[in-house]
């Protein structure tokens, strides 16, 4: 980990001694484990503050959207920035939109301390049970390392299948274009093919209407 990691590392263990994330108005999950997945909608807010903490350790620049991005956002109901909490203590995030024929997780991440406790799970698990539709999300192509490969195994331990014809998807602003694969949860025998998804992706969140090739 390089300085600037650690310091933001560092940063972030001191905000979260300081904050839990207050009572929402929308929140996914109920007490009977002390999981919930809460949004948060005030960029401004301390408890915002916690989960761009999270979000920038845990990805890479190319993997993440800028903050004038993100906070653009935050007025689309379709969009969700959730705080993973136990028993109302920020232990992770999960963003995703609500689109009309899935959700499409974009980022999961488990704070640094909070790693290996089986919290990336069962928020999986949380959404699943809510979710009244098919969950999508992307990965790097398991052959391209062994911790592409372990992310894989995670997903497909959760019920998601590794589509493995290789997608790209749009990028962020600046961002370099990355070659990635979908994986697919699908309740109750929904289905919608890999050229489908991504036109829905294209045009629900990226408002691009291009043709997506076979």
């Amino acid at each position: 980990m390089n300085l600037s990691a650690r310091a933001k590392t560092a940063a972030f263990f001191t905000l979260q001694q300081k904050m839990q994330v207050a009572d929402p108005a929308t929140r996914i999950g109920d007490a009977d484990d002390g999981l919930s997945i809460v949004d948060v909608r005030d960029s401004q807010s301390p408890e915002f503050q916690q989960l761009w903490m999270i979000y920038n350790i845990s990805f890479p620049e190319d993997e993440r959207r800028s903050f004038f991005e993100h906070e653009r956002l935050l007025d689309d109901p379709r969009f969700h920035f959730g705080a993973i909490c136990d028993e109302g203590v920020p232990v992770g995030l999960v963003s995703y939109w609500e689109l009309h024929d899935m959700l499409f997780v974009e980022h999961l991440a488990i704070a640094p301390e909070h790693r290996s406790e089986g919290y990336g799970g069962r928020a999986l698990e949380h959404l699943q049970y809510y979710a009244d539709r098919m969950i999508v999300l992307d990965v790097e192509p398991e052959d391209d390392s062994p911790d592409a490969a372990r992310r894989v195994r995670f997903y497909e331990h959760h019920g998601f299948r590794y589509c493995r014809r290789s997608v790209e998807l749009p990028t962020y602003w600046f961002a370099k274009p990355v070659v990635s694969n979908l994986m697919v949860w699908a309740p109750n025998n929904a289905k919608l093919t890999q050229k489908q998804i991504m036109r829905v992706i294209r045009r629900g969140i990226y408002n691009l209407d291009v043709a997506v090739a076979k």
